[in-house]
């Protein structure tokens, strides 16, 4: 018998205040018959030539390889099997057309992409897009640790002192799916609390909206499309001045169907 991923999903994308073209995209997919759901976010390499392609490609790829799947029920191994091959199918696509293009900056993108069951999630992520947790009366819980110039001063991997471009440095990313030949995946199992709500979001939101906001949101809001529609929000009210893309998920039982 297969059982449901029984989760709700609602997700937007919006070019904020100051950008003019909308470098995000995302995509959710849920069919009947499925023992999981998908869900991606992925965010154009800041200011790269063909962040918005890089980002789009990325979406497409991974959408179309699991819609053709011929099997319907998935193991957590299966999962991380499919967003290995998945993924490095996309890097490869991205840094052959980047060599094709030879010139300017490489595009690329970040990507925060899960595989949602029943009672786990599998995660892959590269860059600064983020998955966060929220169960009722705990703090937040940010399941994924940026791939940035500071995560790995923090890390002790390099000195803060070996920065050249000053404080800003530590922001940049060091991973981004279709800069390089070699994607270094990071892919994680976790559980799934019965009473567990998810945001999948690029760093538009993450940047300019309070942890504490995003838990009382998360936490207080009756659906998913109500906490998407109060984190967008207040990223606008906060400013706004990069792309904003977001996905909420609540479980089923807990949520309004929308």
């Amino acid at each position: 018998m297969i059982v449901r991923a029984k989760i709700s999903l609602a997700g937007d994308t919006i070019c904020g205040l100051v950008r003019e073209r909308n470098e995000d995209n995302f995509c959710y997919v849920t069919r009947p018959g499925d023992n999981a759901s998908l869900v991606i976010v992925t965010d154009g390499v800041g200011g790269h030539r063909g962040g918005d392609i890089a980002s789009y490609v990325c979406c497409r790829m991974l959408l179309d390889t699991w819609r053709a799947r011929s099997y319907r029920e998935l193991s957590i191994p299966g999962a991380e099997a499919f967003l290995h091959h998945a993924i490095d199918a996309v890097n490869e696509r991205l840094w052959q057309s980047n060599r094709f293009a030879g010139q300017g900056t490489a595009m690329g993108t970040t990507l925060v992409c899960a595989i949602v069951f029943a009672e786990h999630l599998v995660v892959a992520h590269a860059g600064d897009s983020r998955l966060y947790m929220s169960i009722p009366g705990k703090e937040l819980s940010l399941l994924t640790k940026d791939h940035s110039v500071q995560r790995l001063i923090d890390e002790k991997k390099i000195a803060h002192s070996s920065l050249r471009s000053g404080i800003q440095a530590g922001n940049s990313i060091f991973q981004a799916v279709g800069t390089c030949r070699s994607l270094d995946l990071e892919i994680q199992a976790f559980d799934r609390p019965a009473s567990a709500r998810y945001l999948w979001c690029s760093d538009g939101l993450s940047r300019y909206v309070p942890e504490d906001f995003m838990r009382s949101c998360m936490e207080n809001c009756g659906s998913a499309k109500e906490a998407l529609d109060q984190l967008i929000r207040a990223a606008l009210l906060a400013g706004a001045p990069d792309n904003i893309s977001a996905v909420c998920g609540f479980p089923v039982d807990a949520a309004d169907r929308i």
